[in-house]
C-alpha cells in the first residue's frame, strides 16, 4: 500500500520477515540501512529492502506477448463497483486478499 513502512507493516510480518517497498524515500532508505546493520550484527530481525526499478520496453514487450498467448494468469479476489471503493481500500488493507481487487468503472 502507498504511504506504508516497516514500522506500519511490522505487525503482520514473520519476526525474520522481509519488507519490500518499490517507493524511494528517505525513511525508506533509513530503514534499509540501518535494519540490514541490525541483521549482521544480531543475525535476525526484521528488514527493510527499498528496490527501484524502471520498466524497460523489452521487458514489457515480452509480457505482452506472454499475456497475448495466454499463458500469463490473473488471479482475481473480488470485484467492486465503482460506487463501493471504499470496501476495496477495507479489503485490501485486511493484507488477506488471494489476488488483484478489480474496481468496475462501467
Amino acid at each position: 500500500m502507498v504511504g506504508e513502512s516497516l514500522k506500519k507493516c511490522s505487525s503482520v510480518l514473520k519476526p525474520n520477515g522481509v519488507y519490500i517497498t518499490t517507493i524511494p524515500s528517505a525513511n525508506n532508505a533509513l530503514d534499509s540501512l540501518t535494519t540490514k546493520a541490525k541483521r549482521k550484527v544480531f543475525g535476525r530481525g526484521q528488514t527493510s529492502v527499498m528496490v527501484l526499478a524502471s520498466p524497460k520496453g523489452k521487458y514489457l514487450a515480452e509480457i505482452a506477448k506472454l499475456s497475448e498467448a495466454g499463458k500469463l494468469k490473473s488471479v482475481i479476489d473480488s470485484v467492486y463497483a465503482l460506487e463501493n471503493t471504499t470496501d476495496a481500500l477495507d479489503r485490501s488493507r485486511t493484507f488477506r486478499a488471494k489476488g488483484k481487487l478489480i474496481l468496475k468503472v462501467i
